[in-house]
């Protein structure tokens, strides 16, 4: 390269986001919360209690940190 060129380069980046209005329902998170929380419901009606606990437990956690990541990315 000579003394005096320039080198010219141009990028393109296209930013989505992940804030949409049909929001809790295309989160593959919130499915599995949901079906977390009904099957530990099953689980406890036949008289699993502490797998039925664990497996609801777990849904909810599971809601509750989908929600927190999601207002870590709104800012």
């Amino acid at each position: 390269m000579q003394k005096g060129e320039l080198v010219k380069s141009s990028y393109s980046v296209k930013v989505e986001s992940y804030s949409s209005s049909k929001y809790p329902l295309n989160s593959k998170t919130f499915w599995v919360a949901i079906v977390c929380i009904g099957l530990g419901v099953y689980l406890v009606v036949e008289g699993y209690k502490k797998e039925g606990l664990q497996l609801i437990l777990l849904g909810l956690g599971l809601l509750g940190v989908r929600d927190a990541i999601r207002k870590l990315e709104k800012r």
